[in-house]
């Protein structure tokens, strides 16, 4: 896969699922303060957007949210399709980075697989995830559409890639990659429309439970 600059900064310094970040942080030089107000705003942003719709959310929201003037949130971002589109990159980022240690790592295309399913359950619990999958590209302009739009054809390339090698080494049983693909996309997104992080059921237990549903579809049989 290609890796933009952004990607590249996000190998750095992983992003904690819906940590929150204060606005001022005392004891930390310029760039690192910029670095953690601007992600600070992102997240507020994906929470906003989330909670409220993307359309529905103005800049003078995010900045009562944030407790600063709307002139300030314009030092860190351009504009609102900036703020949507660094939030969903954020979130192709995490899903991306799930793909790429599930693909590195030893085993049948199957335990690969699981590897990233994890991951990919959980990241629909988080802001930028969540983000991702109830605001979509839609809102954006075309041009960043269009960017993003590139990310979600190698994740879904990736990811073919993993069950065309479960099927090759025995590990998942013959079936269509592009059509598995969709059915595994398709219903992991949907926990980004149910999930209540002040519910009974936590990231791990959703992951596990789904795994277990989708591994028992793909196992070879007998």
């Amino acid at each position: 896969m290609s890796r933009t600059e952004g990607s590249r900064t996000s190998r750095k310094r992983k992003v904690e699922p819906n940590k929150s970040y204060r606005w001022s942080e005392e004891g930390l030089d310029r760039d690192e303060q910029h670095r953690l107000r601007r992600e600070a705003l992102l997240r507020t942003a994906a929470r906003a957007f989330n909670e409220t719709g993307f359309h529905s959310t103005s800049v003078e929201d995010l900045a009562k949210r944030l407790n600063v003037t709307k002139p300030t949130l314009y030092y860190y971002v351009k504009d609102k399709d900036e703020i949507l589109f660094e939030c969903q990159r954020m979130g192709f980022d995490m899903m991306r980075e799930a793909l790429e240690e599930a693909r590195a790592g030893s085993g049948s295309g199957m335990k690969k697989l699981c590897h990233f399913l994890t991951r990919f359950a959980e990241l629909m619990a988080t802001d930028f995830g969540a983000c991702l999958i109830l605001t979509g590209l839609k809102p954006l302009r075309p041009a960043s559409r269009a960017k993003l739009a590139v990310f979600a054809r190698q994740l879904d390339t990736a990811l073919r890639d993993i069950i065309k090698q479960g099927i090759a080494d025995g590990s998942i049983r013959p079936s269509d990659p592009k059509l598995t693909t969709f059915a595994i996309f398709g219903a992991f997104k949907g926990i980004a429309s149910w999930y209540d992080a002040n519910g009974p059921l936590k990231p791990a237990a959703i992951a596990e439970a789904f795994l277990d549903i989708i591994v028992q579809g793909l196992k070879p049989r007998t």
